[in-house]
C-alpha cells in the first residue's frame, strides 16, 4: 500500500512497520494517537477503465456495486469521541458522496453515500484490540451495505436513509488512508494504528467470493518467535534472504471481474 500512495503532508515522512503475516509493509499511523501527529496517505488510484472510474468516484455510477477491504491493527479507546477514518474516498457520515470506514470509540462505522442516498452501518467491538484483523464492506443498492471481519458477516443494513438536502463534493474525489478529505488541502479526523492492503472490487462480492478479503491470509495463523522467527517476519526481503525457495506475491487496487 506504502507503494501506491504518499503522505497527505509532503513534510512527513510515512512511518511503515510489519503488516499482516506474508503481506509486507503497512503503514503506521500510531502516533495520530497524539493530537500533534497527523499522517495519513492519500492513495494514487489508477482504474482499469472508465466505468470502475465513475464508480469509485460515486456509488451512484456503480452499476454492480462495489466491495471495499483493509487490514488495520488498532486498540480501541472507549472515551474516544472523536471519528478516526481508517480510509475514504470522501464519504463523511454526513451526506458526501463516497464509501468510508471509521471507529469512534469502540463502534466501527461503514459509510456509502451517493449524495442522494446513505447507507450507514453501525458495529459495536468486533475485533480485538492490538490485533491485525481484516475488515471489508460490500454495497449494491440491491442488497444494502455489509460488513465482514476475517470474511465473516458481522453487520448488515438494507435501506439507506434519504441524504437532506442532497449533497455533492466540491473538490476533486481524494482516496485516503488514515483520515478524511475536507477540501483542497484540508484533511482531518486523523486515525491512529496500522493500517495495510487496501483493496476494491467493482462489485458486491457473493458466495464464496467474500474469502477474497483475506487474500489468502489464515486470521488463525500465529507466530511463534522463539522457536519459528521467519513466520513472524513479514519483510520480503528478510525473508527471501533466508528462503530457498520462491515466493511470490501479487496485488491490486482495483480488481475488476
Amino acid at each position: 500500500m506504502v507503494k501506491n500512495g504518499s503522505s497527505v503532508d509532503d513534510s512527513e515522512e510515512v512511518q511503515i512497520t510489519n503488516g499482516p503475516i506474508g503481506f509486507g509493509r503497512a503503514v503506521d499511523f500510531t502516533a495520530n494517537n497524539n493530537e500533534s501527529s497527523k499522517f495519513c496517505l492519500k492513495i494514487h488510484v489508477v482504474p482499469k477503465n472508465k466505468a470502475d472510474e465513475s464508480c469509485w468516484d460515486n456509488p451512484q455510477n456503480c452499476d454492480k456495486g462495489m466491495s471495499v477491504s483493509i487490514w488495520l491493527k488498532v486498540t480501541f479507546y472507549r472515551n474516544d469521541d472523536e471519528k478516526r477514518f481508517v480510509f475514504s474516498t470522501g464519504a463523511d457520515g454526513e451526506g458526501t458522496p463516497g464509501v468510508a470506514l471509521y471507529f469512534k470509540g469502540i463502534y466501527l462505522y461503514a459509510v456509502v453515500s451517493t449524495g442522494d442516498d446513505m447507507w450507514t452501518l453501525t458495529v459495536p467491538g468486533p475485533v480485538k484490540n492490538n490485533t491485525w484483523n481484516e475488515l471489508g464492506i460490500r454495497w449494491s443498492r440491491d442488497i444494502g451495505l455489509d460488513m465482514f471481519v476475517n470474511a465473516e458477516m458481522s453487520g448488515q443494513v438494507r435501506y439507506p436513509d434519504p441524504v437532506d438536502p442532497p449533497t455533492s463534493r466540491d473538490f476533486p474525489m481524494e482516496t485516503t488512508v488514515g483520515c478524511l478529505k475536507k477540501g483542497d488541502g484540508n484533511y482531518d479526523h486523523f486515525a491512529y494504528g496500522e493500517f495495510d492492503e487496501l483493496t476494491a472490487w467493482m462489485w458486491a462480492l457473493n458466495g464464496s467470493d467474500t474469502q477474497f478479503f483475506l487474500g489468502g491470509h489464515d486470521p488463525n495463523t500465529t507466530c511463534d518467535v522463539e522457536t519459528h522467527p521467519l513466520r513472524c517476519e513479514t519483510n520480503m526481503e528478510m525473508i527471501m534472504k533466508n528462503m530457498v525457495s520462491d515466493f511470490l506475491y501479487t496485488g491490486s487496487l482495483l480488481q475488476q471481474k
